[in-house]
């Protein structure tokens, strides 16, 4: 996320209002700059990395399949005697499970980690 992208700074700009409105302040007196607002967070968030909360399925399935490559020998010595299709099936779905487990192990990490910047 680009927090210097003017739909981003426009967003966080009509948030800030709404609340403002939502309290019983009118926005109309106060001159919302959502580059400064883009500013402080980004002081407040000096030494931190912002991630997706979930990562997208098509990274994880791009780091599942570097993962088989690491042993794709072995891999292929082991099921010598399969048919290619076979072996690419068995490939396949070793990569899909690669992922769903990369996916969890993710969210696992943000959550985590969600937990410890709280305290």
């Amino acid at each position: 996320m680009n927090l210097n992208d003017p739909k981003i700074v426009v967003a966080i700009e009509n948030a800030v209002c709404n609340q403002l409105e939502a309290s019983g302040i009118t926005a109309d007196p106060f001159r919302l700059d959502g580059e400064k607002i883009i500013d402080v967070i980004m002081q407040q968030l000096e030494g931190f990395v912002l991630v997706p909360r979930e990562l997208a399925e098509n990274i994880a399935i791009q780091l599942a399949e570097s993962e088989f490559k690491k042993s794709e020998t072995i891999f292929n010595s082991s099921y010598r005697d399969y048919s290619i299709d076979a072996k690419n099936n068995l490939k396949q779905k070793w990569i899909e499970q690669k992922a769903r487990c990369i996916v969890v192990d993710y969210k696992t990490l943000i959550g985590k980690a969600q937990e410890y910047g709280h305290d």
